[in-house]
């Protein structure tokens, strides 16, 4: 898995869509 700048992962998006 590449790591981004953003150090974003699937679980944070996940929490941030569920927001």
């Amino acid at each position: 898995m590449k790591q981004n700048s953003r150090g974003f992962t699937l679980i944070e998006v996940l929490m941030r869509l569920r927001l």
